[in-house]
């Protein structure tokens, strides 16, 4: 894989992102698989980007990885600044976050934010939190993965409604919106 763009904050070629602390919640192993089996059908198909500190719970992730039939096509940054994953999110293709549980899930609303197509999974908050902005398969199914992403890849009247659907739903979630909710909330709890 192409290791960054002209200006070094994101690879040349067109990528999936996963983005967030590896930890087995992050169920990363079945985003793995999910992406195997696609490129065994269509090697043309994006690269996949793994970009987040090393966490717990993940012994022999990084080997998994080194033995995939596909490990050229796998990129692994490890922690990235803030600013360098923005302009991540930014450039992906498609943002793959299939947590097996999520107490929020910010980066697949950052996604939303910057107009990335984005596929979750059905657990957890992130239904809640992505509405229909995002495709949610099941995360225990890597073969349901594999075709959400392609669906989030390939149908390009889907990616434009999802997008629209992404930013109003971001800006529904935004942190001016939350404070203004708190502060409601104290105000009447002091009246």
């Amino acid at each position: 894989m192409s290791r960054s763009s002209a200006n070094g904050d994101a690879p040349a070629r067109p990528y999936v992102l996963s983005l967030g602390t590896l930890e087995p919640r992050k169920n990363l192993a079945r985003l793995v698989e999910a992406m195997e089996e696609i490129w065994d059908r269509r090697p043309d198909f994006p690269d996949l980007v793994i970009a987040g500190a090393s966490g717990w719970g993940m012994r022999g992730f990084g080997e998994r990885l080194a033995r995939s039939r596909h490990a050229a096509r796998i990129q692994r940054l490890g922690w990235v600044a803030p600013a360098q994953a923005q302009t991540l999110v930014a450039h992906a293709r498609v943002l793959a976050y299939p947590s097996l549980y999520e107490g929020f899930g910010l980066p697949p609303l950052e996604a939303l934010a910057a107009g990335t197509t984005v596929v979750a999974s059905s657990s957890s908050s992130l239904p809640e939190v992505l509405g229909d902005a995002a495709l949610l398969p099941d995360p225990e199914d890597a073969r349901a993965i594999a075709a959400a992403l392609e669906k989030a890849h390939d149908d390009e009247a889907w990616r434009r409604s999802a997008r629209e659907r992404g930013l109003a739903r971001a800006a529904e979630l935004s942190w001016t919106r939350a404070a203004r909710a708190t502060r409601r909330v104290f105000e009447d709890a002091l009246s």
